[in-house]
Order: C-alpha cells, then structure tokens, then sequence
C-alpha cells in the first residue's frame, strides 16, 4: 500500500540494523538512503559522529586552535551551502521511518534536514517545496526489551521528531499555518492503525482454503500492549460495527508491556502466554464452531 509511491525518488531511511532494513527497502523497489550513510558521505552533518571517530570533542572549546573545516564551500550556517563537488544533490521525495534507529542524535538531524529541504546539502529551507512526507510503521512510544521496565521506542522517536521538526521551522521564522500543514504529512502506519488491520483481513481471507468452504470472519489480535494491539482490535470492530459481519477479538499476554491491574482496553482474554492464547482461541472457535453446527 505504502511501496508504489516511493518507487519514483530518493528516500531517507530511518531505522537499523542497516543491512536488513536496507535489503527490505530494496526488496520494494525503493531508492533508499539509510541515514547512517548518508551521514558519513557528508561528515558535517553529525558533529558528534566525527567527534567520536577522532577522538576528540566536538565543541570548539576543548580544541580552540583548531580551525573547522567544511566539504563545502561555504559555512554550513549559510541558508545555502555548496553539496560538494559530486555534482546536483539528487533530492528527497520522503523520509521511511521502517523500525528504531540505533542513533537517535543522527537520525533526527537527517531527517529535520529532509524535512526542511529536499536537498538539504544545497538548501537549508525550501518553501516552495510541498510537506515532505514522513511514514512511521510503529505508534509505540513503549515497548518491553530484558529491562524490568518498559523502554521508549518509535513512537518515542516519532514525538521527538515532531518537536524538533516544529522548534527548526520556528527557527527559520516559517509562519504556524505553514508548520502544521507540514507537521500533518506525518503519516503514521502500523498497530493500531486502519490501514494495518483491513491489510491483515484481506492477506488472511487469501490464506483460507477454497473460497466458499470456511469464512475468514472472526479474527484474532494477540499483544502486549492494550494501546496499539487491543486498540487495533477494538477499532476494527468500530469500523465492522454497521456490516455486523467481521469481528475481532483481543487477547492480552502477559509478557511484555502488560502487567497485572493494567486497563485491559476490553481484551476479550488475559493470558500468560501465546502458548495460552493460541489455546483460548482454538477453545472458543471449537465451542462457536459447535454451536453453528448444532
């Protein structure tokens, strides 16, 4: 749904390990820059990244004989800076957030910079150029790692991202009508978002046996988390509510953002585990199965 309309351009990519995501990207068709890339290409973009490689600091105060040196040709304050010698910057049509970067400092810095511009080496700010389009695949702002506690995760980075988008065009004096008409290209996909669930309706529904024998009808969302997980289920029964036909049940486990006391969200079930969720629903389908066939 995502892939065709960003086929036609460059897209910065956000997200690690680097590899796999960039094999992803590739495996779609899409013209990808991973943003640990395009970084290094251009060593001015993250102070911090040349700062740790050299050893050193990356203010001017631990090294005040030091003179800064650019790849461009002007000072990279300028509203316009040299790209380099390479030839035209080829610019951006999108940035493709695709899971959680490993450094968060760099890739909220190439990604404000795309946002701002579509050739951000050569213009700090272009506002002639339509909202850049951002797309997130994952709303959580928490997710459980080995930690006793919950970390941030991408929707963490999606909030920040937001904030540092807005205070860098505040920056460059760009009125707030035109800050939140770029503020609302954000496009957020993935748990519990619409468009994931009737995706998933439709793939499942190809996945039954001959068309006619079994009705992929009643549709199951196992998580952790009642925000994204349980929400998804509880809004596509919302969207199926006047049809009356497709339904979905939640199922909560107990093995990660979850925990005892916690709001439910309407969960149909809490379970320990997938092992007892997979159980609750072979159990319920049997008994509704039953009941038809009476």
């Amino acid at each position: 749904m995502l892939a065709p309309g960003l086929e036609n351009g460059r897209v910065l990519l956000v997200g690690d390990p680097r590899e796999k995501v960039l094999e992803v990207a590739r495996n779609y068709g899409i013209n990808a820059t991973h943003y640990q890339d395009y970084a290094i290409e251009n060593d001015t973009i993250n102070p911090f990244r040349a700062a740790k490689s050299g050893g050193t600091s990356h203010t001017a105060v631990a090294v005040a004989s030091a003179k800064p040196t650019f790849s461009g040709k002007e000072a990279p304050h300028s509203p316009r800076a040299s790209s380099s010698a390479k030839g035209p910057e080829e610019p951006f049509v999108a940035v493709l957030v695709m899971c959680d970067p490993y450094e968060w400092y760099e890739a909220h810095q190439a990604a404000v910079d795309v946002l701002c511009s579509p050739t951000p080496l050569t213009l700090e700010y272009d506002a002639h150029a339509p909202p850049m389009p951002v797309h997130f695949s994952n709303p959580d702002v928490l997710w459980k790692s080995e930690h006793p506690f919950p970390r941030f995760g991408q929707g963490a980075f999606k909030l920040a991202l937001r904030a540092l988008y807005t205070e860098r065009l505040r920056f460059l004096r760009v009125p707030s009508e035109t800050i939140d008409e770029r503020v609302a290209a954000f496009k957020q996909w993935g748990k519990p978002t619409e468009s994931t669930f009737r995706f998933l309706e439709e793939r499942l529904r190809t996945l039954a046996p001959t068309p006619g024998e079994v009705s992929a009808e009643r549709f199951y969302m196992v998580g952790d988390n009642p925000t994204s997980d349980i929400e998804g289920a509880r809004r596509s029964n919302i969207h199926h509510r006047k049809e009356g036909k497709t339904s979905w049940q939640g199922v909560l486990v107990k093995t990660g953002v979850y925990k005892d006391g916690d709001e439910t969200n309407g969960a149909a079930a809490v379970v320990d585990g997938v092992a007892e969720a997979v159980d609750y629903i072979l159990d319920r389908e049997a008994k509704l199965n039953a009941g038809q066939d009476a």
